[in-house]
């Protein structure tokens, strides 16, 4: 299945929709993806699992 199908049969579903995003939104986003990654970086090596939860939220949110 070829990815403009899947996004056509998934976006029919309603499991996708269209958003309209303003930079200060993609912003606000890559901020939180900012303060998730310093807080990865602070705690790893001590409590290394909540440092990859932090980090993998992070790369979630770009």
């Amino acid at each position: 299945m070829s990815s403009k199908s899947l996004f056509d049969k998934l976006s029919k579903e309603g499991k996708l929709k269209r958003q309209q995003a303003d930079i200060n939104y993609l912003n606000a986003l890559l901020d939180s993806a900012r303060g998730n990654f310093e807080a990865a970086l602070v705690l790893r090596g001590r409590v290394d699992e909540a440092a990859f939860k932090l980090f993998y939220d992070g790369l979630l949110q770009i």
